[in-house]
């Protein structure tokens, strides 16, 4: 069997002819060019990717700090609420220092029955203009004496 291959990039004559005659310019190889524009797509694309994790770790944490806020809410509204009928006004404070970059503020508010106050609490985190934050709100109810009671 004999070689197609020859010497310097020529071919001999399939029919076995001592003629060589100069290769064919596509060889089945890749031009410079080619390879610089699969380059550039590739980096197009990773630097997509690399974009997307950035914004997946943002979301992420956001998640993250929107789940303790919507929490430590649910915590101080229990706290409020077990305390009995609470005042009329507006408090607010910080979360202790596991929580330390969370605040609060909790108004009570009075509605058109004596007996039902309006109770909002805020918890709010991260620095003004971004400041996020998660509102809660509820119904309390003056525990009625029981009759008969003097």
């Amino acid at each position: 069997m004999r070689s197609l291959r020859g010497r310097r990039g020529l071919l001999r004559d399939p029919s076995g002819e001592e003629r060589w005659s100069p290769a064919p310019l596509s060889q089945g190889g890749f031009t410079l060019l080619e390879i610089m524009v699969a380059l550039a797509i590739i980096a197009v694309a990773f630097v997509a990717l690399l974009g997307l994790r950035n914004r997946d770790v943002v979301l992420h944490e956001y998640g993250r700090s929107l789940i303790r806020a919507t929490a430590l809410a649910q915590q101080r509204m229990a706290d409020t609420t077990v305390a009995g009928f609470p005042e009329v006004g507006t408090t607010e404070g910080v979360f202790d220092d596991e929580h330390a970059r969370f605040r609060w503020r909790q108004d009570v508010n009075v509605t058109p029955f004596d007996f039902v106050h309006e109770v909002r609490v805020t918890v709010l985190w991260n620095e003004p203009p971004r400041e996020d934050r998660v509102d809660l709100v509820s119904y309390v109810f003056e525990r009625v004496r029981g009759r008969g009671a003097s």
